[in-house]
């Protein structure tokens, strides 16, 4: 039976059976004696085996350093009298280095070969021409890679083997295939993993809001995506005002937040304390607003604008006027007369000047010719300010009685009197005007206060009001318009919706025209009723918003008081006996941790677009722009390329 002997360098030799241990050693000295000088003179070979791995040119690596030294002749080369013998003899030494090598550390040697292989693509790419027909140019398709691979793949592993004396048939059918398989295998891989990436999640929320804003605001003719701001858009922001939110500009990126709030994650919770964040804001808002348009709040239980106005009015020149100036008898003032004495306005009047210690005489009306002794002097503007007070008194009764009518009938009363002594002789009119634009009676505060506070009733007429407004003085004027912030005030505190309440009632077009009236700054009040419009649109986004949002977590909620569900049949599929079940119990395992793995990459996607669509105001609007700006190219040509350089590179090792 033959003997196998391991000669180092070589491999294992057959000897025929019976042959002596000392012959056999004689014949390995004899046959072998470069490889077994390569065994025991051990060279560093790591840089010729990275060189030996480049396809085609790397099959003759240890030709070529056999070539030098036979050439050279440095020490330790192989003697011989001729290029011929030296040749010969330091090949069989180098290829007996190279086996040894890779017989002792295989690893080493082959990840050397690899790095061999791959380099000359790597450094062919940038070349024209030589990257593009091996597949690993940059920027090429995958496609390019797929094709421009298989063909050179195939063509350089066959010539490799060839050259090795190995199958170029087989070499080639094994190089083609992996040319055309790595570039695509590289391509979806590195899809993959860029979809798990951050920078993915990323481009997913700006691909989902893309589509939203692009929805609700084409770009227009000659814009450019991502800078242009569509005219409707920076309109919308306008009307939304610095509170509203980028989500709310349209109705697909209304639709977008609604969504979000109906989804488990981050986004939902988001979304929900923003809008609850700017709902309680809103009474603090309307407040300003209303300040803005009506003034500040006053307690109307301490302090009248009377008492305010009256501080150091009795020492002043035109209350010395006011006192002095007598009104004369024209026949407008004549034609009250009569009423104002059937009603007994006029002795109310003098009623009240004593009670006040004012002197006043019985007679004051007679020069009027109402009978009786005629008086020392006429009635001063003085006296007839205290018949407006009387008139402002039964006013006040007929108010708290109810009584609209006799409202009706004593206020037109006094703007009879209040006309016919404005069109008296000249010096009691200036005095009346002046007197009747700077204090008013404490009477004539309250009512118009509590007329004010009546402001907001549908009882109250445009109409009316305007009437009432041009026979009040400016004090009344002011005090009708305090109890009109009060009863605004009253309403925001009657309740806890009570802004709400406000900017609904606001925007009913009575009420606007109304408020308009009453201004003090009309481009405030206009401010006042654009806040109202404002607040009472958040407000019902918001409840659609809370209602989803509060279905979501009813179903969630409903769904934790359940049992888990339990799903055996997937560990039953799988037969550890049956190699046949594996492969769908393994496919159907990474089914359930890409599930996993996407739900929780979509709750991130949606957390980054839920904090883009709630920015306010302008930032909103920009964060609307960016979103609309073009997506990215497709990023797999590098990993299709490295797969291409894989491809090329290991089609020679099979």
């Amino acid at each position: 039976m033959p003997v196998d002997v391991d000669v180092p360098g070589v491999g294992p030799v057959q000897f025929p059976d019976g042959m002596t241990q000392e012959a056999m050693r004689d014949a390995i000295e004899r046959n072998f004696a470069p490889e077994l000088h390569a065994a025991r003179n051990r060279e560093d070979v790591s840089a010729g085996m990275g060189l030996s791995g480049v396809p085609i040119a790397g099959a003759y690596v240890p030709q070529a350093e056999a070539a030098l030294r036979s050439i050279f002749q440095p020490a330790g080369s192989a003697p011989g009298e001729t290029y011929g013998e030296r040749y010969a003899t330091n090949l069989r030494r180098q290829q007996a280095q190279y086996k040894l090598a890779e017989q002792e550390s295989p690893k080493t040697s082959m990840a050397l070969k690899a790095g061999g292989a791959v380099a000359p693509f790597l450094l062919a790419a940038p070349l024209a021409g030589a990257g593009t027909a091996l597949g690993v140019a940059p920027g090429m398709s995958v496609g390019g890679r797929i094709a421009a691979g298989g063909i050179s793949g195939g063509g350089i592993s066959a010539t490799d083997a060839y050259l090795r004396g190995e199958d170029p048939l087989k070499a080639g059918v094994i190089g083609a295939g992996l040319g055309v398989a790595l570039p695509a295998i590289g391509a979806g891989v590195g899809q993959a993993v860029r979809g798990y990436a951050p920078a993915a999640e990323q481009q997913l929320a700006a691909q989902i809001g893309r589509r939203a804003v692009e929805a609700d605001f084409p770009v227009p003719a000659g814009g450019t995506p991502g800078t242009t701001v569509p005219p409707a858009m920076a309109a919308r922001t306008t009307e939304l005002g610095p509170t509203g939110f980028a989500g709310e500009h349209g109705a697909n990126t209304r639709a977008t937040l609604q969504g979000l709030v109906t989804e488990e994650g981050p986004a939902r919770q988001r979304v929900t304390e923003a809008f609850e964040q700017r709902a309680a804001g809103q009474p603090q808002r309307i407040e300003d607003a209303i300040t803005g348009a009506f003034g500040p709040r006053q307690d109307l239980a301490e302090l009248t604008i009377g008492e305010r106005l009256a501080q150091g009015l009795e020492s002043s020149p035109l209350y010395d006027a006011f006192r002095s100036t007598s009104v004369y008898p024209t026949p407008q003032i004549r034609s009250l007369l009569p009423r104002l004495q059937e009603d007994g306005l006029l002795a109310e009047a003098t009623r009240r000047m004593r009670l006040q210690g004012r002197p006043v005489e019985d007679t004051v009306f007679n020069t009027f010719q109402l009978g009786g002794k005629l008086g020392p002097s006429g009635p001063t503007v003085e006296v007839w300010d205290y018949v407006k007070r009387a008139i402002d008194g039964r006013i006040g009764v007929a108010q708290r009685q109810g009584d609209r009518d006799l409202v009706r009938i004593y206020t037109g009363l006094k703007q009879e009197l209040d006309q016919a002594v404005a069109n008296s002789n000249p010096e009691a009119a200036h005095v009346w005007r002046q007197a009747r634009d700077t204090w008013a009676s404490r009477e004539a505060l309250l009512n118009a206060r509590e007329e004010g506070q009546q402001l907001w009733k549908r009882a109250t007429r445009r109409d009316q009001l305007r009437q009432e407004l041009m026979g009040m003085s400016m004090p009344e004027r002011l005090a009708y318009r305090e109890g009109a912030r009060d009863s605004l005030a009253e309403m925001i505190d009657a309740s806890v919706n009570g802004d709400t309440q406000v900017a609904r009632m606001l925007r009913a077009p009575a009420n606007t025209e109304k408020a308009m009236m009453l201004a003090q700054d009309p481009g405030r009040t206009a401010a006042l009723l654009q806040e109202a419009e404002r607040v009472a649109a958040e407000t019902a986004f918001h409840r659609q918003l809370l209602q989803n949002s509060q279905t979501a977590i009813k179903e969630a909620a409903a769904r934790q008081l359940r049992p888990p569900e339990v799903n055996t049949g997937f560990f039953r599929t799988l037969d550890l006996g049956k190699p046949s079940t594996w492969v769908p119990f393994a496919e159907r395992g990474y089914t359930n941790w890409r599930s996993a793995s996407d739900l929780a990459r979509q709750q991130r996607a949606n957390d980054i677009l839920a904090q883009q669509l709630l920015q306010q105001g302008q930032p909103g609007q920009q964060s609307l722009v960016r979103l609309m700006q073009p997506p990215p190219p497709p990023q797999h040509s590098g990993a299709s390329r490295v797969g291409a350089h894989f491809g090329q590179a290991l089609g020679p090792f099979f």
